[in-house]
């Protein structure tokens, strides 16, 4: 109910619209004087107004569900207010002046309508680029942000390793490079690549979920193994080389996703 509430409106605006512009269109010019031109410009100004009644049901329909992004929505809107600049007065004056239609004119208005036909269909074109690239986030995006998330436990785990160097001196040396290679699985989490959609040329996509479910649980790990380090007891470097292991086979498996991802390959 609310779908048709948003189109029967605008529609209704839009008829109302179109009519009084053929109205004026037709009154203004005797039926003698209205050449091949005249019908022209009056379409096409008809079709501009056709234009501001799709964009508003778009915009209106977009609020309650996905629409474009904003880079998209204001290159469109430009382009169609740089349109109205310029056909407005144009069809204004092409189509209601005293001029003689001569051929040339005709010509003129013919070719405006095909370059303003074109120019839509470029929008349209951007606009449904826009809305393809947007469907291909939502379906990879989640396996990047299945794994950023946990670059904030990296981020403590680390914090809290400072502190131990601190405390212990006699292990800084071993807590510098276990923190080093935290920052480097820290930095491949953040910028983990997407999963990948499947092209013309593969059967399918390239889904990292089974790489993600790996990492994720070595960096659950982490936190616990990091706690118990800092707790006290005995053993320090035992516990750092361990730490450090998991830090490898982590790194290690985020350049296995990768790869997978850039070349494909078995899981």
């Amino acid at each position: 109910m609310r779908g048709f509430a948003t189109v029967f409106w605008p529609l209704l605006m839009f008829l109302m619209a179109a009519l009084i512009t053929i109205v004026i269109f037709l009154t203004a010019v005797s039926p003698g004087d209205r050449g091949i031109a005249f019908y022209v410009w009056m379409a096409v100004l008809c079709g501009g107004e056709f234009v501001i009644f799709a964009w508003s049901v778009n915009y209106s329909l977009s609020r309650h569900g996905r629409g474009l992004s904003g880079a998209t929505l204001r290159v469109v809107h430009w382009m169609m207010i740089w349109w109205f600049i310029f056909t407005v007065p144009a069809a204004i004056t092409g189509g209601l002046s005293e001029w003689r239609f001569s051929q040339y004119h005709d010509v003129v208005a013919e070719l405006f309508a095909i370059g303003s036909f074109l120019y839509f269909l470029g929008a349209t074109v951007l606009c449904l680029k826009d809305l393809e690239l947007q469907a291909e986030d939502r379906a990879t995006q989640p396996e990047r942000v299945e794994l950023q998330v946990w670059a904030t436990a990296v981020d403590q785990a680390k914090e809290e390793l400072r502190r131990f160097g601190a405390e212990h001196p006699d292990q800084t040396v071993a807590v510098d490079r276990l923190v080093k290679k935290l920052e480097a699985v820290r930095t491949s989490l953040q910028h983990a690549p997407p999963g990948k959609i499947g092209v013309h040329e593969e059967e399918g996509g390239r889904s990292a979920r089974q790489y993600n479910a790996q990492i994720v649980a070595l960096i659950e790990g982490l936190q616990p193994k990091v706690a118990s380090l800092c707790a006290g007891g005995e053993d320090a470097p035992a516990r750092l080389r361990e730490l450090e292991e998991l830090a490898n086979r982590c790194e290690s498996l985020l350049r296995q996703r990768q790869q997978f991802l850039l070349v494909g390959g078995a899981h």
